[in-house]
């Protein structure tokens, strides 16, 4: 390369850096907007808790009831009625209700008179004086088996004593003879329970402290006594259920014995609880316990390991007494009576308080009148939203279920604590969660051997005793979802059975023998046999009493002995005290206080037994122009219900002394067998089983709607940002044939989201203001209820602002933007646009980025703008930031000509060295 060429090479690059130097690149002068916003925190989860015990967040709109009292309900009918009162010349300490009669117990220390009486309720709007006897001074507890009454005394310190009244005429309670016998007791009789022929007390302050006593009273003349080695001096309250006796000992509280051994007591338990322990009343797998300043609720389905569920405390806090209605408690504690709803027994509710009263101590029911006796006497009450009687006539819409469970057959059925126990003819046995009267649905099912048809059954404790064609079955139904075959008794003909105490009697139909057999049960799970008495043709139903046995028979034909009464006071060897000849086909007998109830086939008939050794004849039940037929009976205070084959089922208000009143349900065919439980009748009707509501305790007094809790605003904005997921966790109670829907809003409920209670949820409309709401619906039978909510959200803040740096020249036509990296709790991503209008109408450059910077090309004059923002994983997006470049047009174009002139001459210097050196090897050649 020549000299000339390498000068023109040299002076191209230096034109070049030149040019290069003097360019201009577009300009950064200008204005940048940066908008101000409030400081940003870290995203996060935050937790909203509502008990109810305030109205903060209750919105105006809602139309449940219960806020601010700890829970959120629909509406509830918590109408009581006083129907009427009586005088007494003593304080009443204890009643008990037996049949149409109310036996009560005078407390004077210093007086003697008038301290056992007798009442006639009859009709509870007109109570009526029977007879009272002077008997003992601190007359403290009562209960009454049939024609015996056990009466309990004591001083404290001092001594008291247990006696046996025969009150086979309670209008002659005064009457020369009525004391049978007594035994001693070293403290103050506190409580009475009868099981059979057993009779249970207890004994508080006791000197020996054996506070638990058992006598066997089956000669109500002649107590026999067993000593009990288990001991404390706190007993106040006991209920005996089978072979398990439940104590509530004052500051001890609760304990649980195994007396199936009568002497030997086998202790299982002990809950201590707060309070003073005064009563206990069991209900299935729920004890209720008294504790003057409180109720608890104690699961006890394992009685080895009772569990304290809810404490209700009282008014007062002096209660002293406890009576069961359905999913109603009534608890006398002095100044009132409280009506508690124990439905759902972990959340015990107030419903309403009746009085005020002059020291009320003592609560019984006559069918659904509430019996309560104070200082002044007897009253009586109708709690119920149906005046005056609360009774819901068959005819009456509400009383229907529209599901009729026909899965498997139905024979009979005994129910317990929403559990039906049903013998299924061929079926075999079966257990029925019945919980949801709309839907009952199986638990387990035993079938018995082809050809057996399971007739009949009773149920004691946790043990069922079923009749088969062949025989008696023994289950074991502790878990009703788990039928255990204890033990089977082969029996041809067995019919029907009851059980009182340790003994069960088994009916038989005459296909080998006719009359009645009878089992030592005292053994748990186990049937021995004990005796035959051979007796009419075909004993198609029997009941126990106290010390009394009744049977009918099946005449086929004609007019023969038909019912049968059987003294027990020496079980091992019944004495029949009285045969009726009838003219009727018997199929059930029922026997309250001293009337007993005939159901046959041809008619229903009425009897007085309140002298066994004489019944009278009181007449036929008929409504209208004729009798009322019936294949099974059962009663209910005054009621009697009646399953009366093709004609359905009847509610009979039966006064015994006036024309009845009744209602007919039509709506089953072949009704077999009838019972009640709580609110509830249970009809066993062979291919079918339905279920009838008959009354309305208050606790089951819900008015049949949908009602709406709805919160205002839970959650005060801390933030530019938004909701993004909530879950919502409620403490509720949902029983069947009711509903809770919730919903959650994110924008302050213009938008409403249906929710799943513990599920997350992940909202649609996504806004700044959290509230939430349920439609609480329910039907005449159930009320869902909701005692706390709890939600857990998360407010997704927006990203910082990511300010613009200076921007920087990259190279010629090109520049670099940068920001300061946006802060976020999780990642961010970047959008950068550059536009030619503050509006972004033509957007020049779009990009996504990750990374704090982004190069772009300039292909345009003037003012160029810049504007990024943050966008996190939410999709949430902070405001832009935004600055502007002015970009002239020669130093833009300039500089792309004199760019191009020195490509061009770096080109042709390039092309004149090829050149050169071509020839130079050419001429080499």
């Amino acid at each position: 390369m020549n000299n000339h060429i390498k000068r023109l090479m040299i002076t191209s690059v230096i034109i070049s850096l030149f040019v290069l130097t003097i360019f201009t690149p577009p300009s950064t002068s200008g204005s940048i907007q940066n908008p101000i916003s409030t400081p940003y925190q870290i995203n996060g989860t935050e937790l909203f808790v509502e008990n109810f015990t305030t109205t903060t967040y209750m919105d105006p709109v809602t139309t449940a009831i219960g806020w601010g009292d700890g829970t959120v309900m629909n509406d509830r009918n918590e109408t009581w009625f006083f129907l009427d009162s009586y005088s007494t010349t003593q304080p009443v300490y204890d009643l008990d209700v037996q049949g149409r009669k109310v036996y009560l117990t005078g407390y004077n220390p210093s007086s003697s008179v008038d301290s056992l009486v007798a009442l006639d309720i009859n009709d509870p709007l007109n109570i009526l004086f029977c007879s009272a006897r002077n008997s003992l001074t601190y007359m403290t507890a009562i209960a009454v088996d049939g024609d015996v009454a056990y009466t309990g005394t004591g001083t404290i310190p001092s001594f008291g004593t247990i006696n046996t009244y025969n009150i086979s005429d309670p209008y002659l309670l005064g009457g020369v003879g009525v004391y049978l016998d007594g035994a001693g007791a070293d403290g103050m009789v506190s409580d009475i329970e009868t099981n059979g022929r057993l009779v249970f007390y207890t004994v508080y302050n006791s000197s020996s402290s054996r506070s638990l006593r058992l006598i066997d009273a089956q000669d109500p003349d002649s107590l026999i006594e067993y000593i009990c080695d288990w001991t404390t001096d706190k007993a106040l309250g006991l209920d005996v259920q089978n072979n398990l006796a439940y104590i509530a000992a004052s500051t001890e509280g609760m304990y649980i014995l195994d007396v199936s051994q009568k002497s030997t007591v086998v202790e299982l338990s002990h809950l201590p609880l707060p309070g003073n322990a005064t009563e206990v009343i069991v209900d299935g797998g729920i004890a209720y316990v008294a504790a003057e300043e409180f109720v608890h609720t104690v699961d006890i389905s394992n009685p080895a390991d009772p569990i304290l569920l809810d404490s209700y405390e009282t008014l007062v806090g002096m209660g002293y007494d406890l009576v069961k209605q359905g999913d109603t408690l009534f608890v006398a504690d002095a100044l009132d009576v409280a009506i508690l709803d124990v439905a759902d027994p972990k959340n015990i509710q107030e419903v309403d308080l009746i009085g005020p009263f002059n020291r009320a101590r003592a609560v019984d029911l006559y069918g659904g009148v509430l019996v309560i006796g104070s200082n002044n006497g007897i009253l009586t009450f109708q709690a119920s939203s149906v005046s005056p009687t609360g009774i819901l006539d068959f005819e009456y819409v509400r009383s229907h279920y529209p599901n009729h469970f026909n899965d498997l057959q139905s024979w009979d059925v005994r129910v317990d604590d929403k559990i039906a126990y049903i013998a299924g003819g061929p079926d075999g046995f079966y257990t029925l969660d019945v919980s949801n009267p709309y839907e009952p649905e199986v638990l387990d099912h035993f079938e018995i051997p082809s050809g057996q048809i399971a007739r009949k059954l009773e149920k004691s404790g946790h043990f069922i005793y079923c009749t088969t064609t062949d025989g008696l079955f023994v289950f074991d139904v502790s878990d009703p979802s788990n039928i255990v075959e204890s033990a089977f008794e082969s029996r041809i003909g067995a019919l029907d059975v009851c059980v009182t105490g340790d003994v069960a009697f088994v009916s038989l139909d005459g296909t080998v023998l006719s009359g009645f057999v009878a089992y030592n049960i005292s053994t748990p799970g186990n049937a021995a046999h004990m005796y035959n008495v051979v007796v009419g043709t075909n004993i198609t139903a029997l009941s126990v009493q106290g010390p009394h046995l009744y049977l009918v028979d099946d005449v086929l034909a004609g007019f023969a002995d038909s019912f049968y009464i059987y003294q027990l006071l020496d079980m091992a060897h019944p004495i029949k005290i009285s045969t009726i000849a009838r003219y009727a086909e018997h199929y059930d007998i029922c026997v309250d206080g001293d009337i007993a109830y005939l159901a046959s086939k041809v008619w229903s008939t009425i009897y007085d037994v309140q002298d066994p050794f004489s019944p009278i004849f009181k007449g036929d039940i008929n409504i209208g122009s004729g009798p009322i037929h019936a294949m099974g009976v059962w009663q209910f205070g005054s009621y009697t219900m009646t399953a009366a084959g093709d004609e359905g089922v009847y509610l009979i208000d039966n006064p015994i002394l006036t024309p009845p009143t009744g209602s007919q349900y039509t709506g089953v065919t072949d009704a077999l067998q009838v019972t009640t439980e709580g609110d509830f009748t249970y009809v066993a009707a062979k291919d079918e089983f339905v279920i009838l509501r008959h009354f309305e305790s208050p606790a089951a007094t819900f008015v049949p709607l949908t009602t709406l809790a709805q919160s205002l605003t839970i959650n005060a904005p801390f933030g530019d940002g938004e909701l993004t997921t909530a879950t919502l966790f409620a403490d509720d109670f949902i029983q069947g044939g009711s509903e809770m829907n919730y919903y959650m809003s994110a924008d302050g409920g213009v938008h409403w989201e249906l929710v799943v209670n513990g599920l997350a949820h992940s909202f649609v409309d996504r806004g700044i203001e959290l509230q939430w709401k349920a439609e609480i619906t329910s039907l005449i039978d159930a009320c869902p209820r909701i005692y706390e909510v709890q939600i857990e959200y998360n407010y997704n803040l927006r990203p910082t602002l990511p300010t613009i740096n200076a921007i920087e020249d990259k190279f010629i036509g090109t520049f670099k933007a940068s920001w300061a990296a946006s802060i976020d709790d999780v990642s961010v991503e970047y959008e950068v646009q550059v536009g030619d209008s503050i509006g972004f109408s033509n957007i020049l450059a779009d990009k996504t980025t990750t990374k704090t910077s982004a190069t772009f090309v300039v292909g345009a004059t003037g003012t160029i703008y810049v504007r990024v923002r943050a966008i996190d994983g939410e999709g949430l997006t902070s405001a832009w930031s935004l600055t502007q470049l002015n970009v002239s047009f020669s130093s833009l174009y300039f500089g792309l000509i004199i760019g191009g002139v020195v490509l061009i001459v770096a080109i042709v210097v390039t092309i004149l060295i090829f050149v050169k050196k071509r020839k130079n090897k050419i001429l080499e050649r």
